[in-house]
């Protein structure tokens, strides 16, 4: 408050200072303050050469905080005191960890900014389900499918929602998470964001590229074997880069980055063979007209999954969230596993 009002102001710090109070009388000689203000901690003397805890001088109740009073004199635990801080004050004390490095975040629960995006996304996302099957039921018959024949089976729409729907929610929910823990590796946020999303995207062109290979009567399949790799390269990530970081962080810069890109490429490789395999394995079942609705299905997955990333890591952490992105892939290949029932219901 004195420096933008042009006060002319000096901070000490004592912590390393052999003599605190003759620096203090050398400063306030050298200075001729008209204020000075003092900041003292309640636990401790602030000096790290001979530091002493105020602790064992405290004999009565009501000097200190009653918790600090306990815990000092061993009377509860530290967990106790985190138990008794969120029932009482709804304060979390739980210690920052890599994995959960939202210092800032002291309330139990998701803060609520981070769930009203949340359920603003969920209520979105029913929208995009909801609304167009809604509409394309009350079509014209004129403009919808006309030959019984080629006309779409329920079971496609309702796979084919789940798939793109699911693309964008483990796509998000593992780039996300990806970038947050390769920080740790490259040590600048802006490095970790840049060579992350070129490796995943340069990875997923290529897969898209690659996906056009595959015959027709292999799409399903093919969707059912690059979920599971998907899936199967993310639970591998998140056991093994914990130990690779560990062994490699004393490398230069330079070979951390081109380490990372190596890694992430294989999984923006397989990733990108999903969306364009789902594209045609609906063009290949004469479900041309439900390709916009799927496309901004899975466009509104992704904000879903961008926000369930944050709400997943400030709950459980940033692990559990890459986790969740494996998740979806594995039932995508699960739904894809089953039979194709299209004979068996028609979508009027």
């Amino acid at each position: 408050a004195s420096v933008p009002s042009e006060h002319e102001v000096r901070v000490l710090d004592f912590m390393f200072l052999e003599d605190p109070l003759a620096e203090v009388n050398r400063a306030v000689a050298e200075f001729r303050p008209d204020l000075v203000g003092i900041s003292v901690r309640n636990i401790d003397n602030q000096d790290s050469r001979q530091p002493e805890v105020y602790f064992p001088q405290v004999k009565e109740k009501g000097m200190v905080n009653e918790l600090l009073f306990d815990l000092s004199r061993g009377q509860i635990s530290f967990d106790e005191v985190k138990r008794n801080l969120a029932r009482n004050a709804g304060i979390d004390v739980s210690p920052v960890t890599d994995n959960r490095p939202f210092f800032y975040k002291i309330d139990i629960g998701l803060p609520s900014q981070v769930s009203l995006v949340l359920w603003l996304s969920v209520g979105l996302m029913l929208v995009a389900l909801v609304v167009p099957a809604l509409v394309w039921r009350r079509r014209p018959a004129g403009q919808k499918v006309q030959h019984p024949s080629k006309r779409p089976a329920r079971p496609v729409a309702l796979r084919a929602l789940f798939l793109f729907s699911m693309l964008g929610i483990g796509f998000m929910l593992i780039e996300i998470s990806l970038i947050q823990k390769f920080m740790l590796f490259l040590g600048q946020p802006v490095l970790s964001l840049t060579i992350v999303l070129f490796s995943l995207l340069a990875g997923s062109g290529l897969g898209s590229l690659h996906s056009g290979r595959y015959a027709p009567e292999t799409l399903t399949r093919k969707i059912v074997i690059f979920s599971l790799e998907t899936m199967v390269i993310t639970v591998v990530y998140a056991s093994v880069i914990p130990v690779l970081f560990e062994l490699l962080l004393g490398l230069a810069l330079a070979v951390r980055s081109l380490v990372t890109a190596v890694l992430l490429f294989p999984l923006g490789f397989a990733m990108g063979h999903l969306f364009p395999l789902g594209m045609r394995w609906l063009k290949q079942d004469t479900a041309e007209d439900y390709i916009p609705w799927v496309w901004g299905v899975n466009g509104v997955g992704s904000v879903l999954g961008s926000v369930a990333t944050i709400a997943i890591a400030m709950t459980a952490g940033f692990a559990q969230a890459l986790l969740a992105g494996a998740g979806c892939y594995l039932l995508t290949a699960l739904v894809f596993a089953r039979p194709d029932e299209r004979k068996s219901r028609r979508l009027r």
